[in-house]
């Protein structure tokens, strides 16, 4: 395989061709993360800085108002790419989601935000996963 080819582009530079995902999910929760963390994985686009994989990433960094984005150059189709991130993708399953969520608690200890809402509704999640009611706790 190529080494990784990783350039910083304009978001304006950015063109989104015709995309198939229709529902973003919280991007603000997204926006939030990147603010918090950084970028963990690079937006993918061709050369000609058409948009492959990273839709919601590149959306959040509007929503951010950054300028730029670090992109990952592949050659490859919109389409191929598109297809293959998001029919590959494995998500946690909600006992995975759950676990992961106690080990952020314990790392980052008790406090106001995020991690203590994630076990919250993690643990809803699992309660529902059991047949048990439990308020909508989706990813």
């Amino acid at each position: 395989m190529d080494s990784m080819k990783i350039e910083t582009v304009a978001l304006s530079k950015i063109k989104l061709g015709t995309r198939y995902r229709r529902d973003y999910g919280d991007l603000e929760d997204l926006a939030q993360s990147i603010g918090q963390v950084g970028l963990l994985q690079p937006i993918v686009v061709n050369e000609n800085h058409e948009l492959i994989c990273g839709e919601r990433r590149l959306r959040a960094f509007a929503i951010l108002k950054l300028p730029t984005i670090p992109c990952q150059i592949l050659d490859i189709s919109a389409l191929a790419g598109e297809f293959s991130e998001n029919i590959y993708r494995l998500p946690f399953s909600p006992t995975e989601r759950f676990a992961i969520a106690e080990a952020v608690e314990k790392e980052m200890g008790k406090r106001a935000g995020r991690p203590s809402e994630l076990l919250t509704l993690e643990a809803e999640s699992k309660k529902k996963e059991n047949g048990k009611t439990a308020r909508g706790a989706t990813a």
